[in-house]
């Protein structure tokens, strides 16, 4: 008896359901390997589809191994997709999500209101944090420590026993209503501002800033330390290492980096900070231009989407890869820079939010969260723009030269005046991919080393065709070193 219940525990917490009729042939968690049950569909007999992230890593390579059409497993696959979303908004509409998204945003108005009372710490166990950049030592007080809290988040089935406490944070960005509020104008910076602060709540703990200057200094930014087991894992292709390493999901997280666009340089922050006004700051440009002169701050946030590309780059799946706040933190800070170049010259940001705005970027328009929740009162845009949000957090100075912080994973390049990130070691340079073989009993797929390179993603393609996550950012502008070859994964 005791035995049963711990299996079908392990079952639970690795996301995979199997009936009564199904024969368990056999699976370990972590980096074993994983062979599937020997159970069939009817259709083409294949076996039974669980989640989007095991059809397209598991049922495509049986698909290929047993010589059936890939077209109709991809139509499964896409339909899938669209199912498990369908799941998400109605789980969204849960009266447990509602009541933990509602303590979320409490949380926020709370932070404000102690501050303004000069309290040091809320009842929500959360005060003024301080975001360092992700290179910024002590390691394990600082990235580590986002790392721990998103994998506890990710483990966490407290809300609803099939999505996880990660998720239900990241489906706010989801939203069909919530999308076009929240970009494309300047209620971009207010709705991301409060939305880092309501992940900081989530987590326990400060959502460090991943400054892209250093990694852009680079001669090949695809090289960098960041795409390594130590932090983000690998760049190409389903991603299995690092944050997102060995992590129960429904939906894989897929890069494809240097596709396209580009990496924010020190010189695009001082094109940004140049700009006069909050206005031309703020408001939507027409990014698809090659005059990058013209680009709004959004519009250069949009480049480092593109230039990752996959799951991080349409608006709503963007948030279930990690690094998407690490990157908002990012974008916040050169906003909160610009929000104090304006202070110091005695123009009050919240006074001066930009009025001949898009709609429901208004000034007063009140930020939405998916769902709406009754009992909380929501910011405004122009709140979302004052001082009482903005100091609810600091950020540290940054790399700079000579000494970039101390880090072991940055140096300073003297000519340039720049710091520069370090490359990734060989041995993150190959990263796991499952592959389907045809035995006696039956399909056992096993997992082998493969360079963490372009073709990697081209020969995903291949298999998968182009994934549905959504529509990508549209931007002109693109840096030189880029691929440029086409390869798209959505």
């Amino acid at each position: 008896m005791m035995w049963t219940l711990f299996l079908h525990w392990t079952l639970l917490m690795n996301m995979v359901w199997i009936s009564k009729s199904e024969k368990l042939v056999y699976m370990k968690t972590g980096n074993d390997l994983i062979k599937r049950n020997n159970s069939m569909m009817s259709n083409g007999g294949l076996s039974k589809i669980r989640s989007y992230a095991d059809c397209i890593i598991y049922d495509l390579a049986e698909a290929e191994v047993r010589n059936l059409s890939l077209t109709k497993i991809r139509q499964n696959c896409n339909e899938l997709f669209i199912q498990q979303t369908q799941i998400w908004k109605t789980n969204m509409k849960d009266s447990n999500v509602a009541n933990y998204v509602g303590h979320l945003l409490r949380g926020v108005h709370s932070g404000i209101a102690d501050y303004q009372k000069r309290k040091k710490r809320s009842i929500f166990g959360v005060g003024v944090m301080t975001r360092k950049e992700i290179r910024e030592p002590p390691y394990e007080d600082n990235w580590g420590r986002y790392v721990k809290a998103v994998r506890r988040l990710k483990n966490s089935y407290d809300i609803r026993p099939d999505m996880n406490t990660y998720d239900v944070v990241a489906n706010l960005h989801t939203d069909a209503k919530v999308i076009p509020t929240a970009h494309d104008g300047p209620g971009f910076f207010a709705w991301h501002r409060e939305y880092l602060r309501i992940m900081e709540i989530a987590l326990g703990c400060p959502i460090p800033y991943w400054d892209t200057t250093p990694d852009h200094a680079m001669n090949d930014p695809t090289e960098s330390i960041v795409w390594s087991d130590k932090y983000f894992g690998n760049g190409y292709g389903v991603v299995q290492t690092g944050i997102m390493k060995n992590l129960p999901t429904l939906l894989p997280i897929i890069r494809n980096i240097n596709n396209a666009a580009w990496l924010v340089s020190k010189d695009d922050i001082k094109m940004a900070l140049k700009k006069p006004t909050l206005f031309e700051f703020t408001e939507s440009s027409p990014c698809a231009k090659e005059d990058r002169t013209q680009y709004s701050w959004e519009c250069f946030h949009k480049g480092i989407h593109d230039w990752i590309s996959g799951t991080i780059g349409p608006s709503n799946t963007t948030t279930f890869d990690p690094i998407f706040f690490p990157i908002h933190a990012f974008i916040d800070k050169v906003f909160e820079i610009y929000r104090q170049k304006l202070i110091s010259k005695g123009i009050d940001p919240a006074e001066t939010y930009p009025t001949k705005s898009i709609k429901n970027h208004g000034p007063d328009h009140k930020m939405i969260w998916v769902p709406i929740f009754p009992d909380v009162e929501h910011l405004t845009n122009r709140q979302g723009y004052g001082h009482e949000l903005a100091a609810l957090t600091k950020y540290s100075f940054g790399p700079v030269c000579p000494h970039c912080m101390n880090s072991d994973d940055l140096y300073c390049d003297v000519s340039r005046q720049l710091c520069v990130s370090k490359e990734r070691k060989e041995k993150d340079k190959s990263v796991i991919t499952t592959i389907a073989t045809m035995t006696p009993t039956g399909i056992v797929f096993t997992d082998t080393l493969e360079p963490d390179n372009h073709t990697r993603v081209e020969r995903l393609i291949e298999r998968t065709g182009k994934f549905p996550f959504g529509k990508k950012f549209n931007v002109g502008s693109r840096d030189s070193r880029t691929r440029n070859d086409g390869t798209s994964v959505i």
